[in-house]
């Protein structure tokens, strides 16, 4: 049975993501195993006058180990982009009919604050405006407010809908008056 391509990459990322779980929760036992050791074993060392060397050979291990993972996952990346075909490198895709590309950032383009009109402002102020985005200072949110606000909203909305009833409540008693007018 074919899947869908969307149904396919999201069972694909369930399943990866449990792989990804269950190799952390190894590791994290793993490393508490070896700390718990390491800590057991560590004062027979530093007695032993033999510390330097265990540190240098544990390095060596490490680095071997570490070569090892890496080339055992080159390995498995080549093999997954052999099988399944690399991912769609386009400079340009189409998402709800807008393209999205990668474009070289034209000559004249300049990333400082602008100005409109006739406005002036001081070289302290063209600096603040030119600090990123992580620079900016928002308000504290206040409890407080936020509840007063919702009330307000609360309040605004039995008012309208009150005056909608009176509204149709009027509009039906002026048409029992008229019908009454007319002999109905």
């Amino acid at each position: 049975m074919k899947l869908p391509k969307s149904r396919e990459k999201t069972l694909i990322n369930i399943v990866m993501k449990w792989k990804w779980k269950d190799a952390w929760n190894k590791g994290r036992k793993e490393r508490y195993e070896n700390t718990r050791a390491w800590r057991i074993n560590k004062q027979i060392l530093i007695e032993e006058n033999i510390i330097d060397e265990f540190n240098r050979i544990w390095e060596t291990e490490k680095d071997v180990y570490k070569t090892q993972l890496r080339e055992t996952r080159r390995r498995k990346m080549g093999f997954l982009h052999e099988k399944f075909g690399q991912q769609e490198k386009h400079d340009e895709r189409m998402i709800e009919g807008i393209t999205i590309a990668d474009r070289e950032i034209p000559q004249g383009f300049s990333s400082s604050s602008r100005k409109y009109g006739n406005t002036e402002i001081t070289t302290n102020e063209r600096e603040v405006l030119s600090l990123p985005t992580k620079f900016a200072v928002y308000d504290q949110v206040d409890l407080t407010e936020c509840e007063a606000e919702v009330e307000k909203g609360l309040k605004k909305l039995r008012w309208a809908v009150q005056r909608s009833e009176e509204q149709e409540n009027g509009e039906q008693e002026g048409y029992r008056r008229w019908t009454k007018r007319m002999g109905t």
